[in-house]
């Protein structure tokens, strides 16, 4: 992924957890993946899944979101791994 494609996904990203954050109820990044591509569908050990931390790591440093607990994936490349579950910052 080059940084055109890693830009490009940042503000499809940005714009799906605007949306999510609006609705008000607790979300994932599952969630997030719904509403955009991953950005490696390859799942490479060494590919760009940080980028996905990433935003999330954002909006909770910008006091937008904050975790309310732990769930298993279904992201079949996560094998069912927990991942945060999240809300808007109350």
């Amino acid at each position: 992924m080059n940084q055109a494609d890693r830009a490009a996904w940042r503000e499809d990203a940005n714009q799906a957890m605007t949306k999510l954050w609006k609705r008000n109820k607790p979300f994932t990044s599952d969630n997030l993946l719904m509403l955009v591509a991953h950005p490696d569908e390859e799942h490479n050990e060494c590919g760009p899944n940080n980028m996905i931390g990433a935003v999330f790591r954002k909006w909770s440093q910008q006091q937008q979101i904050e975790v309310v607990g732990y769930t298993e994936s279904q992201q079949p490349h996560r094998k069912g791994g927990l991942i945060r579950v999240w809300r808007r910052k109350q």
